[in-house]
């Protein structure tokens, strides 16, 4: 960074969030109430869905093309030959450029992956997020909830405030030592801030309460994931950052996240969710009891080869006599076998009840085809860039 003049020091007020699902919802819950409050806010996420410019925005503005080009060949033109970064670190750094170049009032940083190694680490946090721990990516950051948990834990920096919806046990064991090596304070869901989901939803703490409140985001796990955004908001107004309670309603209820839990079209029901491990396997399926209890399934389902595929499966489906099953394989290299996702779906759902299309086009051809107006058809993750032409 230091040869793109360390564009991430330029920025103000950051807000750094990790954690192994509901770190883009949370992230959609405070970009769209800090729209409403006025403020120029730069959001960097990751991975996209159809376009590049998804990962990097201000507001609800994705950066344009143009300015991508412009901003690559600064950074091109600055970095030393025989310096070989990565398409992450390289678009992370573009990211920091863009948004100081913007001069944005607060910045949103989504990890790339685990945080304490992670490229976007090099930021001055004054506000760190780690949404939950569970098992994702261990290859990578360890095969054990302390491990994963310590490595998420990385992006605490010192004299600054971390909130997480982690509750309990070793993972939580950890983050509490990092805080308290770092001499950050510390705000936990079920302690700190709390929620109930009733016909309306209840977010409260110490010195704030909000009742009957409407998500933007479907499904009661997004309440959590609103508890954690409205945790972060009390903070900023705590730092003299100036947003009403209606301009915080007004966004939770305006919040949208690109393909998840996104209904794309009725008669039938089609719906897009980006579960791609088993924690968010589990809340697609707690969505789906809630909003379409009763309703006959067809689930188009692709996995790739490092996924928890056993895990996935389970959440997803268990014993559901209404549910068919379609099995397709995205299009890359990391595609896990349609013969190999069968052998776990088949522990839940009669094989007359399961089909293998590798084509997701054909496969959504099919439930169509199959599906009552009653139905709803649900495509999974891996699928959702294939199915552009229908998102809007």
């Amino acid at each position: 960074m230091d040869k793109i003049k360390s564009p991430q020091q330029r920025l103000k007020l950051i807000i750094h969030v990790t954690g192994t699902n509901g770190k883009g919802s949370t992230i959609a819950f405070l970009n769209s109430i800090l729209s409403e409050a006025g403020f120029k806010v730069g959001v960097y996420t990751s991975p996209h869905l159809i376009s590049f410019t998804e990962r990097i925005a201000i507001n609800h503005t994705p950066i344009l093309e143009e300015e991508v080009a412009e901003g690559l060949t600064y950074i091109r033109e600055n970095i030393p030959e025989g310096l070989n970064l990565t398409y992450f670190e390289v678009t992370t750094a573009l990211a920091f450029h863009y948004f100081a170049q913007k001069k944005v009032d607060l910045t949103l940083l989504e990890v790339g992956l685990g945080g304490r190694l992670d490229a976007t680490n090099v930021v001055n946090s004054q506000i760190s997020v780690i949404t939950n721990i569970d098992y994702d990516h261990t290859d990578w950051l360890g095969d054990s909830l302390a491990k994963i948990a310590f490595e998420k834990a990385g992006i605490i920096k010192k004299n600054s405030e971390v909130i997480t919806g982690v509750a309990s046990g070793e993972a939580l064991s950890v983050i509490e030592r990092r805080a308290l090596e770092m001499k950050s304070s510390l705000y936990l869901v079920n302690k700190d801030i709390k929620y109930r989901v009733e016909k309306s939803n209840t977010i409260w703490g110490e010195d704030f309460k909000y009742q009957n409140l409407e998500l933007g985001l479907m499904g009661k796990h997004q309440t959590a994931n609103a508890a954690l955004a409205l945790m972060a908001v009390e903070l900023l107004r705590k730092k003299g950052v100036n947003i009403s309670e209606e301009e915080i309603k007004r966004g939770l209820k305006k919040a949208k996240w690109l393909g998840r839990a996104q209904v794309i079209s009725e008669n039938p029901t089609i719906l897009l969710d980006g579960a791609h491990n088993p924690g968010g396997a589990k809340a697609l399926r707690e969505l789906i009891e809630e909003r379409y209890f009763q309703r006959p399934r067809i689930m188009i389902i692709g996995i790739l080869k490092d996924k928890d595929v056993s895990g996935i499966i389970k959440e997803l489906l268990g014993k559901d006599e209404l549910v068919q099953v379609i099995l397709c394989e995205p299009d890359c290299e990391r595609a896990l076998f349609t013969s190999e996702i069968r052998k776990e779906v088949l522990k839940y759902i009669s094989e007359e009840n399961v089909q293998e299309i590798k084509e997701i086009k054909k496969a959504l051809n099919l439930a169509k085809d199959k599906a009552t107006k009653d139905h709803l058809i649900c495509v999974t993750d891996f699928f959702i860039p294939w199915l552009k032409s229908l998102i809007r």
